[in-house]
């Protein structure tokens, strides 16, 4: 091989190392129209509600499986297929990568509301690894996740016919993340004693310091914080 030719092959593979480690650590940063797609067309919509989580389209973050990830992208996210969508040029595209996480903002109801999903969690009730959670409460031991879905039925309308409509499901998770296993949750103490009683101490300290029984979503988030930082 020509020394000269070897020598330009090297410098160009350290500075292309180096780009990619200021830009992003793992991996790098990618312009959004940089992003490969595969052409997405929605069929027509003759039914009562969306399969979308945001009707609207989001501004997000995206991660790959290669480290790589993109900022201020364009999203949707479909609960009826579990799947992701980004827009560019006003067409709306499939990842070809795999994504295994996104964050995303949107509006809905006149308010602003932010969402992290993420993949890769063990294979749970026939849904496979490759399935996206959102992520509720985030952590290094514990973490709570929500399976949100959307199914299309049909309603028997006296006289009229019939219509279809989609109807919302949701389920709860706690991901062990030493153990590494996916547990359906109940909002209640005991439930989250019997299933860890590692963290027994912990949940003590936080009913003494917040006084609280664990009434609302928002307080089960707040303790899931607290889990993972005492």
């Amino acid at each position: 091989m020509n020394k000269l030719f070897l020598l330009t092959m090297i410098f160009a593979l350290a500075a292309s190392g180096a780009r990619a480690q200021s830009l992003g650590g793992s991996g790098y940063q990618l312009d959004a129209f940089d992003i490969r797609g595969k052409v997405f067309t929605a069929a027509a919509n003759e039914t009562d509600g969306s399969p979308l989580l945001n009707s609207n389209w989001g501004n997000g973050v995206v991660k790959f499986s290669n480290g790589f990830w993109v900022r201020n992208a364009e999203l949707q996210f479909n609960l009826e297929r579990n799947e992701l969508y980004f827009r560019k040029n006003d067409q709306a595209y499939l990842f070809v990568d795999s994504v295994v996480e996104f964050s995303l903002s949107y509006v809905e109801n006149d308010k602003t509301v932010t969402a992290l999903y993420r993949s890769g969690y063990p294979a749970a009730d026939r849904r496979g690894k490759d399935t996206y959670y959102e992520v509720l409460a985030d952590g290094k031991k514990l973490q709570l996740l929500n399976y949100r879905n959307r199914v299309l039925l049909t309603r028997n309308n006296y006289g009229e016919g019939t219509t279809k409509y989609y109807k919302s499901n949701e389920q709860w998770y706690w991901y062990d993340v030493a153990a590494g296993t996916l547990q359906k949750a109940k909002k209640d103490l005991s439930s989250i004693r019997n299933l860890f009683p590692q963290f027994n101490k912990q949940i003590d300290s936080y009913l003494a310091a917040k006084g609280s029984k664990l009434r609302t979503d928002e307080e089960l988030m707040e303790l899931v914080e607290w889990l993972n930082t005492h």
